[in-house]
This record gives structure tokens, sequence and C-alpha cells, in this order.
């Protein structure tokens, strides 16, 4: 179960370094506002992923619509992408179709 957290964080933070790179062209810091954006966005995303006990379809109407406005691309195919990546997170070792 803590590798799941862990992974999970990890997930949540990724596309944050990808966007902002180490830090700020100028200060080498990174942009405050916008790391208290993405740690709420995570914050929201887990809350109601455990809210709905991991099934986005239980997910009322309005919770669907938190859940996709936490993401720059607002669409429910991408938040559902997002969804089955925290319920079925990736794992390390040998991929699947690798002869045994």
């Amino acid at each position: 179960m803590k590798v799941n957290v862990a992974f999970l964080g990890a997930a949540l933070l990724m596309p944050l370094i990808f966007l902002t790179g180490c830090g700020g062209p100028e200060t080498g810091e990174l942009d405050k506002g916008y790391m208290a954006t993405a740690e709420e966005n995570g914050k929201t995303r887990k809350e109601l992923f455990d809210k709905a006990s991991g099934n986005f379809d239980a997910l009322s109407a309005d919770d669907k619509q938190k859940f996709i406005n936490t993401f720059e691309v607002k669409t429910e195919d991408h938040a559902k992408k997002y969804w089955e990546m925290i319920k079925n997170p990736p794992t390390s070792g040998r991929g699947t179709g690798v002869p045994q």
C-alpha cells in the first residue's frame, strides 16, 4: 500500500516537473502559485477517487465535473484516462507479451 501511495504522489507531481522544468529562468525557483494549484488539484483528484472507491461512474455529475476541471484538457475522456492510471498504476518489471 505504501508503494501505491508513493507512486500516486509521484504521478500527481510528474506533469508539474515536465511543465515547469527545474525552476524559473531567472531565480532558479519553482513558481509557487503553480505549485500551490498543482498540489490543490492533486488533493482534489485523490479525494474524489477515494470518495468513489475507485469507480469513476460512481461519481455524481457535479463531482465528475469537479474532477474534469482539475485538468488543463477539460474532457471526460482525458479525466478517465488519468483515473485509470490512478486505479491501475504501471508497475516495474516484465511487460506483457514478453516470453518467460
